[in-house]
């Protein structure tokens, strides 16, 4: 088997996995709504930005849960991976909820990660939490989504909440 081959058979198995891992965690209800992710040109999909949130239907004062996974589908390490996820409106940042020390900017309501080097084929979970403004209206949609930077590929994802009247 040629060194290229071996490389496309690598990324095969670790997009089905990746996959498969994701549709477990789905049907087990770890996370409701996913974004379709971006198709990118082949030269530059190297890595992969996926977003989840816990809830697709929340109330005032319920806290909300984002997980992104930033994945390398190639066969070498990444550096200098910067992720930044603006905070919606109608919702407020949950200090302190953010892993991988994510740094937080109120002024412009703004998460960053710097992220350290991500091996071939590896993933970064990242997590934060928000919580529903009191004066959020119903039927409101709470937009959220992440966007990658490397020396790459620039990629985002949305998922949606939707505010409902408090029972």
């Amino acid at each position: 088997m040629t060194m290229i081959n071996t490389r496309i058979m690598k990324k095969a198995v670790m997009s089905a996995l990746l996959l498969v891992f994701g549709v477990l965690l789905l049907e087990a209800g770890a996370f409701a709504q996913e974004a379709p992710p971006q198709v990118c040109p082949p030269d530059t999909a190297t890595i992969k930005l996926i977003k989840y949130v816990d809830l697709t239907e929340a109330q005032r004062g319920q806290v909300v849960t984002y997980q992104i996974r930033v994945y390398n589908g190639s066969d070498t390490t990444s550096d200098d991976i910067v992720i930044e996820d603006n905070i919606p409106g109608f919702v407020d940042y949950v200090k302190g909820s953010a892993n991988y020390q994510a740094s937080y900017n109120p002024g412009q309501n703004k998460l960053t990660w710097n992220l350290p080097p991500l091996e071939a084929y590896q993933m970064h979970l990242l997590r934060f939490q928000v919580i529903v403004k009191d004066d959020a209206p119903d039927g409101s949609v709470i937009v959220n989504a992440a966007h990658m930077t490397s020396p790459r590929i620039t990629y985002s994802n949305e998922v949606e909440t939707i505010v409902i009247p408090d029972k």
